[in-house]
């Protein structure tokens, strides 16, 4: 089970400075990151298994 610990809106200029931020501004132990943009859509997720993982631009 995913327990959400924290949230927060920034603005990036791109999806590759915001996948830097996010893991170096996670806890150390974060297992799970996901990347949203403006309107709730999943942009990319990091899972501690798997890495990042980008969303599809069709889905």
């Amino acid at each position: 089970m995913r327990k959400k610990i924290e949230e927060e809106s920034i603005f990036m200029k791109n999806l590759a400075a915001a996948k830097r931020s996010a893991s170096h501004h996670a806890p150390d132990d974060t297992r799970y990151i996901e990347i949203k943009d403006l309107m709730e859509r999943e942009l990319t997720r990091y899972d501690d298994g798997n890495g990042w993982k980008d969303t599809p631009k069709d889905a």
